[in-house]
């Protein structure tokens, strides 16, 4: 993501390596934690998996999600499909567990 005035090149989190390894802490090391104790498993095999799911698996949904939500009719409309959608997935995940 490139910043606006062109000054950086890259937004604010990205120029410090300890600040870029945010994203990797928290969507790795962070998700490791409860799917752990959710699944009753050792944190390296959980890590593994982990790890080909957000790398395997991510883009696949992503693309699917980015085609499936470029409706034309407006980034309004598709943000509210995508929050929608987030809830229901929300409300299905909570009462199964």
């Amino acid at each position: 993501m490139y910043a606006k005035n062109g000054a950086s090149g890259w937004c604010g989190y990205m120029t410090s390596p300890a600040l870029s390894s945010i994203p990797w802490v928290s969507g790795f090391i962070l998700a490791v934690v409860p799917e752990c104790l959710l699944f009753d498993l050792f944190w390296v095999w959980m890590a593994l998996i982990n790890l080909v799911v957000v790398w395997i698996i991510g883009p696949f949904t992503a693309r699917l999600f980015l085609v499936r939500l470029s409706s034309g009719k407006g980034a309004g409309i598709d943000v509210l499909t995508a929050i929608i959608i987030g809830i229901v997935t929300l409300a299905i995940g909570t009462s199964i567990g």
